[in-house]
Protein backbone atom coordinates (compact mmCIF):
# COMPACT_ATOMS: atom_id res chain seq x y z
CA UNK A 1 0.00 0.00 0.00
CA UNK A 2 2.84 2.40 0.86
CA UNK A 3 4.53 1.56 -2.43
CA UNK A 4 1.35 2.47 -4.34
CA UNK A 5 1.13 5.82 -2.54
CA UNK A 6 4.74 6.67 -3.39
CA UNK A 7 4.25 5.68 -7.01
CA UNK A 8 1.07 7.76 -7.21
CA UNK A 9 2.86 10.78 -5.70
CA UNK A 10 5.74 10.35 -8.14
CA UNK A 11 3.37 10.25 -11.11
CA UNK A 12 1.49 13.33 -9.88
CA UNK A 13 4.76 15.25 -9.38
CA UNK A 14 5.96 14.24 -12.86
CA UNK A 15 2.73 15.46 -14.43
CA UNK A 16 2.86 18.64 -12.37
CA UNK A 17 6.07 19.54 -14.23
CA UNK A 18 4.09 19.39 -17.49
CA UNK A 19 0.79 21.00 -16.52
CA UNK A 20 0.11 23.94 -14.23
CA UNK A 21 -2.42 22.25 -11.94
CA UNK A 22 -2.70 21.30 -8.30
CA UNK A 23 -1.94 17.81 -7.05
CA UNK A 24 -5.64 17.26 -6.40
CA UNK A 25 -6.63 18.32 -9.93
CA UNK A 26 -4.00 16.04 -11.43
CA UNK A 27 -4.93 13.04 -9.29
CA UNK A 28 -8.66 13.54 -9.93
CA UNK A 29 -8.03 13.61 -13.66
CA UNK A 30 -5.80 10.53 -13.41
CA UNK A 31 -8.68 8.66 -11.77
CA UNK A 32 -11.10 9.93 -14.42
CA UNK A 33 -8.67 8.76 -17.14
CA UNK A 34 -8.20 5.29 -15.59
CA UNK A 35 -4.67 6.25 -14.41
CA UNK A 36 -3.49 6.92 -17.99
CA UNK A 37 -0.92 9.73 -17.68
CA UNK A 38 -0.99 10.55 -21.40
CA UNK A 39 -4.75 11.02 -21.47
CA UNK A 40 -4.54 12.97 -18.20
CA UNK A 41 -2.03 15.44 -19.63
CA UNK A 42 -4.06 15.85 -22.83
CA UNK A 43 -7.25 16.61 -20.93
CA UNK A 44 -5.59 18.97 -18.45
CA UNK A 45 -3.83 20.89 -21.22
CA UNK A 46 -7.01 21.12 -23.27
CA UNK A 47 -8.79 22.72 -20.29
CA UNK A 48 -6.41 25.68 -20.41
CA UNK A 49 -5.21 27.54 -17.33
CA UNK A 50 -6.47 26.35 -13.99
CA UNK A 51 -9.67 28.13 -12.98
CA UNK A 52 -8.68 28.02 -9.30
CA UNK A 53 -5.85 30.51 -9.86
CA UNK A 54 -8.15 32.79 -11.83
CA UNK A 55 -10.82 32.61 -9.15
CA UNK A 56 -8.32 33.48 -6.42
CA UNK A 57 -7.04 36.50 -8.39
CA UNK A 58 -10.60 37.62 -9.07
CA UNK A 59 -11.47 37.38 -5.37
CA UNK A 60 -8.42 39.47 -4.46
CA UNK A 61 -9.41 42.14 -6.99
CA UNK A 62 -12.98 42.19 -5.65
CA UNK A 63 -11.71 42.58 -2.08
CA UNK A 64 -9.35 45.43 -3.01
CA UNK A 65 -12.12 47.26 -4.87
CA UNK A 66 -14.48 46.81 -1.92
CA UNK A 67 -11.84 48.35 0.35
CA UNK A 68 -11.62 51.39 -1.92
CA UNK A 69 -8.31 50.47 -3.54
CA UNK A 70 -7.65 50.07 -7.21
CA UNK A 71 -5.12 47.59 -8.57
CA UNK A 72 -2.51 50.36 -8.99
CA UNK A 73 -2.55 50.99 -5.23
CA UNK A 74 -4.32 54.36 -5.40
CA UNK A 75 -7.52 55.06 -3.58
CA UNK A 76 -10.50 55.05 -5.94
CA UNK A 77 -12.95 57.91 -5.69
Amino acid sequence: MLMFRRLREKVVQSLKEIVNCSDLEIYSMLVECNMDPYETVNRLLSQGPSDSGWLENQANEDRSEADGWRNDGNISE
